[in-house]
């Protein structure tokens, strides 16, 4: 988990590796938008699945406009989070960051 969407992307731009990003709607910093337009901009990116979270009562509109790839309301069923999340991890073997582990500031919790 990042403090905010600039130090997710910045990681994965360093080189860290990601199955899935959870994105937030009302997020501080970067807007949802910016970070999934970063995010399809770059090639090395463009293929890590999206799920958005939100209590927006706008949330399924907006996850199809940013082409996610599952979105949730809150409160989350968390067991349906977390099926969703463990769909798109099957079959990509982990790969280190350079050097072995997360920058500082990097990823926290699982």
């Amino acid at each position: 988990m990042f403090p905010t969407p600039e130090a997710a992307v910045e990681w994965l731009l360093g080189g860290g590796r990601a199955s899935v990003v959870l994105l937030d709607l009302r997020t501080p910093g970067m807007s949802a938008q910016r970070f999934r337009a970063l995010q399809l901009s770059a090639p090395e990116l463009r293929d890590i699945a999206v799920v958005i979270v939100s209590g927006a009562p706008e949330i399924h509109d907006v996850a199809a406009s940013l082409r996610a790839n599952a979105a949730f309301v809150k409160p989350v069923d968390i067991d349906r989070l977390l099926l969703t999340v463990k769909r798109f991890c099957v079959d990509r073997p982990a790969v280190p960051t350079r050097g072995g582990a997360a920058p500082a500031g990097g990823p926290r919790g699982h």
